[in-house]
């Protein structure tokens, strides 16, 4: 339980480090799953205005999760030092908790259960953040998996975001 608890943990820690929202497993970027090729798809500009705004949003929605998160860190009486330390640094090839005291151990997985609760809320005001916007999360992932790869669709998206 500790090692799934720690892994929704870090999955949490990592989302709200990156510039995207990361919605389930799918293959590499413009790879074709069957076919293995580089695929292109084209966008609207309605698409980019309404993707972009729903970046905006879930930026946002980010931010507050990541206040949310170091409240709850710091409400189970762990600086976000010693949360980070005991990711880091304490957790042994089985999942356990190693070099911690009990009372320790019980903050950090009250902690990581009170994350997980703040991570699933946002991820449900992520999806509901893009699909006001008009677009859908399938849709908005694939700008993203493009966007990665596509300069001049990422130069189109920077466009929006900063008029």
């Amino acid at each position: 339980m500790v090692r799934m608890l720690i892994s929704a943990g870090l999955m949490v820690l990592l989302m709200v480090g990156m510039p995207f929202p990361a919605y389930g497993i799918g293959f590499a970027p413009g790879l074709h799953p069957i076919l293995g090729q580089t695929t292109t798809v084209d966008f609207t500009d309605a698409e980019i205005s309404d993707f972009a705004s729903a970046y905006r949003s879930i930026q946002g929605i980010k931010q507050d999760a990541e206040a949310e998160m170091v409240k709850a860190v710091e409400a189970e009486g762990l600086s976000i030092e010693q949360f980070n330390s005991i990711v880091d640094n304490q957790i042994d090839d089985t999942g356990a908790l190693t070099n911690t005291s009990e009372a320790e151990t019980a903050q950090f997985e009250a902690a990581v259960d009170a994350i997980i609760a703040i991570r699933q809320s946002a991820e449900l005001d992520m999806e509901s953040a893009i699909e006001k916007e008009g677009i859908s999360v399938e849709r908005f992932n694939q700008i993203i998996d493009q966007a990665s790869q596509d300069d001049a669709l990422k130069q189109q998206i920077s466009d929006q975001l900063d008029p």
